[in-house]
């Protein structure tokens, strides 16, 4: 498994069972959106790329890539969606910065937010926290931590 699956999948387990999302937390951007799995998150990974660092001795490899959390909520009105999102914001980033992700360096890149902007009897909304995740794999071995 690329180590870069393991990281999504470590940060899937550190973030199950928040007070705001339970259990409905998924490693994928692709899953079925029933009203029973609001609020959750979607974990992923959006980017990756190599640092020009290549260790002399042993041939590691510096990987840096944005791992996104995404947030799906709806209430009954958009001030209640926005505490709520910021309430699955409180509850992720403090979990995500105290504890660690298995084999990365995580650093906050930030947070934007998305509300639809229908005529349906609830708000609905998205929020994304992004981290960026600074790690190290040996050459020619993607799927082990250096």
């Amino acid at each position: 498994m690329h180590a870069r699956q393991q990281i999504r999948e470590a940060a899937v387990t550190l973030i199950s069972g928040l007070t705001t999302t339970g259990s409905n937390v998924y490693d994928s951007r692709f899953f079925e959106l029933e009203q029973s799995r609001v609020p959750c998150w979607a974990v992923y990974t959006t980017e990756e790329a190599e640092e020009a660092e290549i260790h002399a001795m042993g041939g590691q490899l510096a990987r840096f890539c944005k791992l996104s959390f995404v947030g799906i909520a709806r209430a009954s009105t958009g001030i209640a969606l926005q505490q709520l999102l910021d309430l699955m914001c409180e509850e992720l980033e403090t979990v995500v910065l105290r504890d660690s992700i298995t084999g990365a360096e995580v650093i906050y890149a930030g947070t934007e937010w998305e509300f639809d902007e229908d005529d349906s009897d609830a708000a609905a909304g998205r929020v994304t926290v992004t981290y960026g995740c600074r790690y190290f794999t040996n050459e020619g071995a993607p799927g082990a931590f250096a």
